[in-house]
């Protein structure tokens, strides 16, 4: 494995910018409970029964964390040369959005929870791991990280709390950030409207969904059960494409329009479009702030409160009494009309 050496010089290396970032992140806490007692610092790297490497930066006073409980707390995962994977600090400040991760117990050897059983309030700790195990996705680390690579886990503890009330404050979390979205978004998408000069064609919803007819259609809208034939993209507000039928699928996209189902995942944004304001052979483009899309969730590529915009090709609108024999006379769905072809 290719791991970096288990030496005190290596520790000091890394351990004098850590305290020092959680020394000032510390004094930007609201949590001001464990701010008296002066912690206990070590350089050792140590190893848990289960072969999990660590370094116990700083140790507080008080209890440890119980089985089922969970440790709310700031981490960021560092490449082998330092660079940040990810982070729960944002850049350039010393504000964080902590996580918690619950202790379940009879977790495999060498797994996290052995080391962040030993933490309380207050404490700073660094886990070394290969990244195989640290980050087992390999598409959320740089391609240049191998799997037996060393990743640095630097964690600081905030509280130790029950689960409930856990789930209680991440909701509490969430109801805030999602208040806040929800009056800055449509805004932030206003101003994108008028810097593009696009005011005189571009119409606002009550629900704050933008849009902007390209070429009108004709015939019905979809009614639930239909399936709706189309190209499309998707991008974030700063034009970068997240999808793209046409790119990335090569062929039309096809889907069936039912909002009585909610395992079709049917986001509010297309409710509102499909039911009223696309029908076949319509062009459009649309910006949904995040509460018409995924709101909170993450999803593959899309972080959290991601407003989008969207762009639509109708090329058609099958009943969907009539959808076996369509699929019967487009198979492989190549026989499609072209987007430009079918907004004529």
């Amino acid at each position: 494995m290719q791991l970096l050496h288990d030496t005190k010089s290596f520790a000091k290396q890394y351990l004098s910018v850590w305290l020092l970032a959680f020394s000032i992140l510390a004094s930007c806490s609201d949590d001001k409970t464990n701010s008296n007692p002066e912690p206990v610092r070590s350089l050792d790297i140590r190893t848990t029964e289960g072969g999990l490497r660590y370094m116990h930066c700083e140790s507080m006073p008080g209890p440890k964390p119980e089985p089922y409980q969970c440790v709310l707390m700031d981490i960021q995962f560092l490449a082998p040369n330092g660079e940040i994977i990810f982070t729960t600090y944002s850049i350039g400040g010393a504000l964080s959005e902590p996580i918690g991760q619950r202790l379940i117990p009879g977790g495999a050897p060498g797994d996290v929870i052995e080391a962040l059983r030993l933490l309380s309030a207050g404490d700073s700790m660094v886990i070394y791991q290969p990244a195989a195990i640290a980050l087992p996705d390999k598409e959320v680390r740089p391609k240049t990280i191998k799997d037996t690579d060393e990743i640095r886990m630097c964690l600081r503890v905030h509280k130790i709390m029950s689960f409930e009330a856990f789930v209680a404050f991440d909701k509490q979390r969430k109801e805030v950030k999602t208040a806040s979205h929800h009056e800055r978004e449509p805004e932030i998408i206003r101003k994108n409207v008028v810097i593009n000069e696009l005011q005189d064609s571009v119409f606002e919803l009550p629900n704050n969904l933008f849009f902007m007819i390209q070429r009108e259609g004709k015939g019905p809208f979809a009614q639930d059960g239909d399936s709706i034939i189309m190209h499309y993209n998707t991008r974030l507000l700063n034009g970068l494409t997240i999808d793209d039928s046409q790119k990335m699928q090569g062929k039309p996209f096809g889907f069936v329009f039912d909002r009585t189902n909610p395992k079709r995942g049917l986001i509010p944004a297309w409710e509102t479009i499909f039911s009223s304001i696309l029908n076949k052979g319509a062009v459009g483009v649309f910006w949904a702030p995040s509460h018409l899309c995924f709101g909170s969730s993450r999803k593959q590529n899309l972080g959290e409160y991601q407003s989008l915009q969207f762009q639509f090709f109708i090329l058609d609108i099958v009943p969907k009494d009539k959808i076996k024999s369509y699929k019967k006379n487009y198979a492989n769905m190549d026989g499609l009309l072209e987007p430009e072809k079918a907004a004529k």
